[in-house]
């Protein structure tokens, strides 16, 4: 049951080893039998235990010992369980503060004996929120992802928060996409944004003035800071998400697996400073739950065809339906009539941009 020994079998399970036996009632080691590439070296097979051979002159020919004090605490598997914990403390929060109801969980066979999940959650001022789950498959990736798209009636900022373990790293996104367009796309090295010349760079800086004040606080930057001080953590030089979605506290960022508590400590900072937002959210004006609802409307797409493009690439038709099922419903039934003309103009120009049509797929039974 304890973490090493979980590392030892993910290891036989990756490298279709024959059987493993424990040495004494509490093993230390283990024989690892019958694997099926004799010149198969542990590192290669599982990243996170690169420098296991060499401290203990293991490699994989056909019978080897594994000693458990040569496994790190750092692996996959010890991670892997971290971030699951992490994923669904966090969700069960989320439900009590805000009162959501777990909807159906949906599953799509991944791999061999491998399935990714969703589930759905509905409620309050919610429009959507799904906690997707991969589990890990042998030593290559895992995935553990909370996103939170909040209803037209409140001005507070979406959540998405994904924590991956891909070949021997923690790969982290957490994001707080903003209700209108505020171009945080465009901050300049030096930490300012470009003059406004128009009416629409004017009503953008307005937008980051009022979101600085409710949202994106002195405090909140600090949180952002100390993750960014973190030992070993390297940023993503260009976002994965579309420039609509980019807030200024989007870290996007690869860890090593030692840094997990790291992770789980900015996993909790930021679901508290976000619940915090949602408690004091007052209710928008009609106008400004209309423009919000059209914004979200192009906000969405963008970050629904990078989460099939990245899942897609990796699981293929199966990782396509996953993301499919974590982006929810995308239709704009139930809505008034101003508000779809509105949110249907953006919808459309976010269908028809080349990002979007090279990666999504139309499907009307959807």
């Amino acid at each position: 049951t304890n973490s090493g020994s979980r590392a030892v079998l993910a290891i036989a399970s990756a490298l279709s080893i024959t059987s493993v036996h424990a040495l004494g009632a509490r093993p230390s080691a283990v024989h690892v039998l019958g694997a099926r590439s004799s010149g198969l070296s542990i590192p290669a097979v599982c990243p996170s235990l690169r420098g296991l051979g060499s401290r203990a002159g293991v490699a994989l020919r056909g019978r080897a010992t594994l000693r458990m004090a040569d496994i790190p605490m750092s692996s996959e598997p010890r991670v892997f369980e971290l971030l699951g914990r992490a994923q669904r403390a966090t969700l069960r929060e989320i439900q009590r503060e805000l009162g959501l109801e777990a909807g159906d969980t949906r599953t799509h066979s991944l791999a061999d004996k491998v399935d990714g999940s969703v589930q759905a959650f509905v409620g309050g001022r919610v429009a959507w929120a799904s906690a997707l789950h991969v589990p890990l498959t042998g030593c290559d990736y895992s995935a553990n992802w909370l996103t939170v798209w909040n209803g037209p009636l409140i001005g507070v900022p979406h959540y998405q928060l994904r924590m991956d373990v891909i070949e021997g790293h923690i790969e982290l996104l957490v994001n707080f996409s903003p209700r209108g367009d505020a171009a945080y796309n465009t901050l300049l090295d030096d930490g300012s944004y470009p003059e406004f010349d128009s009416r629409e760079k004017f009503a953008q800086a307005q937008r980051r003035d009022e979101n600085a004040e409710q949202f994106f606080t002195p405090a909140a930057c600090a949180w952002r800071d100390a993750l960014l001080a973190t030992p070993g953590i390297e940023l993503r030089e260009s976002s994965l998400l579309p420039d609509q979605a980019i807030s200024p506290l989007l870290v996007e960022a690869r860890l090593p697996l030692e840094q997990v508590d790291a992770v789980v400590a900015a996993c909790k900072g930021a679901t508290a400073a976000w619940l915090e937002w949602m408690r004091g959210a007052d209710e928008f004006a009609q106008v400004k739950s209309m423009l919000a609802f059209a914004y979200d409307c192009k906000v969405r797409p963008g970050v629904h065809a990078q989460s099939l493009k990245a899942l897609g690439a990796r699981f293929g038709d199966a990782g396509r339906g996953l993301a499919m099922d974590d982006a929810g419903p995308l239709d704009l039934k139930d809505r008034g009539s101003a508000m779809n003309e509105a949110a249907g103009d953006n919808w459309k120009e976010a269908a028809e941009s080349t990002k979007y049509r090279a990666v999504v797929r139309y499907d009307d039974d959807r």
